[in-house]
């Protein structure tokens, strides 16, 4: 029998391992579901079904370079793409439907390496990569620029407050900012000073009556 003319196509049906290098690399998108990076692509997980599926990307994204879900209902999900012309973009996910409604891409950014959405997930925060590391506020349903600001700082985590969609945490090394928006612009404030700002702010969470819990690389 021949061959000619034959075509056989191979789709993906599980996977094993996630991708490392990337924060948080491993969120939760419903109830009983996860999502997380294989290779360049994206896993869904079902623990109770025990079924897998893929939100497979373009030929042009090389990789993913950072996650997010939206808060409380986990309806989005949000995702860093490394394309292979250079450029970078974020593509927003509908949980339930895995199908993309939004894609995201700014001029000032050639890679992004964080994100968060607002606890009414309206909008998002971006940031970019070094050495700028520019933080963008975005309107993102309507691919809107609300806000810009150049940080200068490697940004580990950024978030929104969960009361206040116009105020953001960041840290990083010598880096332990709240950030306001006022007027369409993004204002800085430093919430430690002299030795206590150089140390190394790897992570923080919010937590009740608008406190930020925050740790160090010395185990602060």
């Amino acid at each position: 029998m021949s061959a000619e003319g034959v075509s056989a196509f191979l789709n993906f049906a599980h996977c094993y391992g996630a991708r490392n290098g990337i924060r948080d690399n491993v969120v939760h998108t419903g109830e009983n579901s996860i999502a997380y990076p294989v290779g360049r692509h994206m896993a869904v997980y079902n623990s109770e079904t025990k079924e897998m599926s893929f939100l497979l990307q373009a030929d042009n994204v090389e990789t993913t370079t950072a996650i997010a879900t939206s808060p409380h209902t986990r309806k989005y999900l949000g995702v860093c793409e490394q394309l292979a012309d250079g450029g970078a973009q974020v593509t927003i996910f509908l949980t339930a439907s895995d199908k993309k409604v939004k894609t995201l891409t700014h001029p000032d950014c050639k890679q992004f390496t964080a994100l968060c959405f607002s606890s009414d997930s309206k909008f998002l925060v971006t940031i970019g990569g070094a050495p700028e590391y520019t933080m963008i506020y975005w309107n993102w349903f309507h691919a809107k620029v609300v806000a810009t600001c150049k940080i200068g700082y490697e940004v580990k985590r950024v978030s929104f407050s969960p009361l206040d969609n116009v105020q953001i945490a960041t840290c990083g090394p010598s880096l332990l900012k709240l950030w306001r928006l006022q007027e369409n612009a993004l204002k800085g404030f430093n919430m430690v000073q002299g030795k206590a700002a150089t140390q190394n702010f790897t992570d923080h969470a919010w937590a009740p009556g608008e406190r930020l819990l925050v740790a160090t690389d010395n185990g602060e």
